[in-house]
């Protein structure tokens, strides 16, 4: 299986492990970054498959090029939540997408809990909502 992006686990500067990587699911105008509920979706080695993994990640060269053709994020979160939602849409939006390798866990908050989305691209995806954790969500309303 040939993957475009790699992360790792983080430890948070309070000292939360955190497992990255993350199920998206979209569905009736909303988006969802969900836990696993064993972790991950699927295993390459000592790697661990899903569909989104740390902030810090490293990707391949065409497929950073080709998203940020598509990306308008205006702040570090919001880029790194697009990036997901570029790389999830391009594999039409199923299978796991993203690697988080086992290594020593680098210093990170989640960038979900910080989680955004452009309203541009909130609208070129039909989003009403974006659910980035059990306690960050971020409306976009319509316009008539």
């Amino acid at each position: 299986s040939s993957f475009d992006v790699m992360g790792l686990p983080a430890v948070s500067r309070n000292g939360t492990w955190i497992w990255p990587p993350r199920r998206l699911s979209v569905g009736d105008r909303r988006l969802r970054f969900k836990e696993y509920p064993t972790g991950y979706i699927a295993a390459e080695g000592s790697c661990a498959a899903g569909d989104t993994t740390s902030g810090t990640r490293a990707m391949r060269t065409k497929a950073l090029l080709a998203m940020l053709r598509d990306s308008v994020a205006d702040s570090g979160a919001a880029f790194l939540a697009e990036l997901d939602l570029l790389a999830w849409a391009h594999e039409g939006g199923s299978g796991a997408v993203a690697l988080t390798c086992m290594a020593g866990p680098l210093e990170e908050d989640l960038y979900l809990r910080d989680g955004d989305l452009p309203a541009e691209t909130m609208q070129r995806l039909d989003l009403d909502v974006a659910e980035f954790t059990a306690s960050r969500r971020v409306w976009r309303c319509r316009r008539a």
